[in-house]
């Protein structure tokens, strides 16, 4: 009962939320960077760039592309975590946005490279790109449904 003799529900626990905040969108935002710098490196191919580019010249503007994109991915990831973290209105739906975004940067980048290389999509699509867009598939749900049990605390 509160301070006006009506019944209210208490908040739901937050412990998910403070985790984004605290933890995982930093740490994202870090490993996204980072892997922005890798791209605009060429050190994703271990000391190989040179090598790699020789072959496949268009590769190296594709990777100063998606470099420059992942930087501005780890930067709206920022961005989103400071939302979250005051309790701004929209914040979630930029939450939801940012793992789109990432889905859609994965599926552009395997899409562009095998268009660059001329090699199948198929072959690019691989074991090691499936783990990251399952992840981003199930935080888009998991997200969707928390923050939809919390959307009345974001009114700022």
């Amino acid at each position: 009962m509160n301070n006006n003799g009506y019944y209210t529900q208490p908040d739901p626990p937050m412990k998910w939320h403070k985790f984004l905040i605290y933890f995982s969108l930093w740490a994202g935002a870090l490993f996204t960077f980072l892997s922005g710098v890798s791209y605009l490196t060429g050190r994703q191919y271990d000391g190989n760039a040179d090598q790699v580019y020789s072959v496949f010249s268009g590769l190296k503007t594709v990777d100063m592309i998606f470099g420059i994109i992942y930087i501005a991915i780890a930067i709206f990831m920022i961005y989103v975590r400071f939302q979250l973290a005051g309790f701004k209105r929209g914040a979630p739906g930029k939450l939801i946005s940012l793992y789109v975004i990432q889905l859609v940067a994965i599926f552009a980048y395997t899409l562009v490279v095998s268009v660059t290389i001329h090699i199948p999509w198929s072959e690019i699509f691989n074991f090691s790109i499936i783990p990251s867009l399952i992840v981003s598939i199930v935080m888009i749900f998991v997200n969707r449904y928390y923050y939809s049990k919390r959307a009345h605390l974001f009114v700022n």
